[in-house]
């Protein structure tokens, strides 16, 4: 009985201590795997901040280059909806394409009231490249609200669930300098997993790109600023040889696309093949103040062209509607093009409605006194059907003119001819 007993005790002792070796055994194991599965979550850990970086890097450039196409595409506006700051409500624009306009027309009138100031045709709408616009977001705050709208979406941390990632918003500069644009970015990331901790990156990031913003812009302003003024030619001859309106002559030039309701204005940068667009709406064409009242002789030439100008350097015409005046009233007589004679039966007073349009159907138009005058003149003698005195020739006799206004003949008057004959004046200063 007793050595069963001891037996059964050291059977006992046995299996403890069996059971705590198998114990330190089995802890030795669990501790081993977990500084593998601990080596190897910090490995896992080191290869996803890694392709985040990569990531960040890529975004980084593509979103900076992005930033700069956009701007140059739309004259540096980057409308809210798109993700920069200007409010598309206010500015003029159609889409689809986006369509924004630098230079604008100045009047809904038709015809406008020219000239409202004659030496600045139209108005500009230009957001100024840095700091605070009064009406206008500044061109480098539309880039940095575009850079980061765009650059979290490309980044898109959502992709990376399997770790945590503890992200602070991301800060942007954009330096336009004179020979290069600058971005500078600040994003601090740190990924956990477990009890590992890493940092994403060097958290500041610098991109420099050779575009040379600020110059291709501050010729564009040049340009706009000029083209305010109705006398200035926006030829391409022109701005591509002279430095005054492009700064980057001659390593750059100029471009213009003409078109109906607008036209497209394209600087380019031959060194870096960047190009700034801005885009001017067709502007009324401009009846130049005409003299009223305006006194022409019969069948002298009425030449109303050189009033007609279109400060987009688009073809004009200009007609004339012609109305005499009358004891009871104007009375339509006839439509003629800016070039145009009056014969003696168009003697008298006269409203002229002159009026030029463009391809568009943009017009300006002015309504002036015009009076068609005959000349009196002594010592007339009749050659054919011809008048003649002092070596002129005249479609009417002269002697006829009445010399008091000069709007009129002397009907049922005869006059006296220097051969001594004599002849009885009617209404259209014909002689019988």
């Amino acid at each position: 009985m007793r050595r069963a007993q001891i037996a059964i005790f050291i059977v006992l002792i046995l299996v403890v201590v069996g059971t705590f070796l198998i114990l330190i055994i089995i802890s030795q194991n669990r501790k081993a795997e977990l500084l593998r599965n601990e080596q190897i979550s910090k490995g896992a850990l080191e290869n996803r901040v890694k392709n985040i970086e990569t990531n960040i890097q890529s975004c980084f450039k593509l979103t900076a280059e992005e930033t700069l196409e956009v701007a140059g595409r739309q004259a540096g506006f980057i409308l809210d909806y798109q993700g920069g700051s200007a409010d598309s409500k206010t500015i003029v624009r159609n889409e689809p394409p986006v369509r924004v306009f630098w230079i604008l027309r100045d009047t809904s009138d038709q015809p406008p009231k020219y000239p409202k100031n004659p030496s600045f045709i139209g108005k500009v709408q230009i957001p100024v490249l840095e700091g605070s616009g009064k009406k206008y977001p500044s061109i480098s705050e539309m880039m940095r609200k575009y850079f980061l709208y765009r650059f979290v979406q490309c980044v898109n941390l959502s992709q990376y669930s399997d770790i945590n990632l503890r992200a602070e918003s991301p800060s942007l500069e954009i330096t336009l300098g004179e020979e290069s644009t600058t971005f500078h970015l600040i994003y601090p990331i740190q990924a956990e997993v477990g009890r590992e901790k890493m940092k994403v990156g060097t958290t500041e990031y610098k991109y420099v790109s050779n575009v040379r913003f600020k110059k291709m812009y501050e010729s564009a302003v040049a340009l706009s600023y000029s083209d305010m003024n109705q006398d200035f030619p926006m030829l391409e001859d022109l701005i591509n040889s002279n430095g005054k309106y492009n700064k980057l002559y001659p390593e750059g030039g100029f471009a213009i696309k003409r078109g109906i309701s607008y036209d497209t204005v394209i600087l380019f940068d031959k060194k870096t093949g960047y190009n700034f667009t801005f885009l001017r709406q067709n502007r009324n064409p401009i009846l130049k103040k005409l003299p009223d009242p305006l006194e022409f002789n019969i069948s002298e030439e009425i030449n109303l062209e050189g009033y007609a100008q279109d400060p987009d350097e688009d073809p004009v015409n200009i007609s004339v509607e012609i109305r005499k005046l009358t004891p009871t009233g104007d009375v339509f007589v006839r439509k003629s093009q800016g070039v145009f004679k009056m014969d003696s039966s168009d003697i008298g007073e006269y409203f002229f409605n002159v009026s030029v349009i463009d391809p568009e159907g943009l017009m300006d138009w002015q309504r002036v006194i015009v009076r068609i005058k005959c000349e009196y003149e002594s010592g007339v003698s009749k050659t054919g059907n011809k008048w003649t005195s002092g070596g002129r020739t005249f479609e009417y006799n002269p002697l006829c003119c009445n010399e008091t206004d000069r709007l009129s003949f002397k009907k049922g008057i005869q006059v006296a001819l220097s051969d001594g004959s004599t002849c009885t004046c009617n209404e259209y200063g014909e002689c019988n």
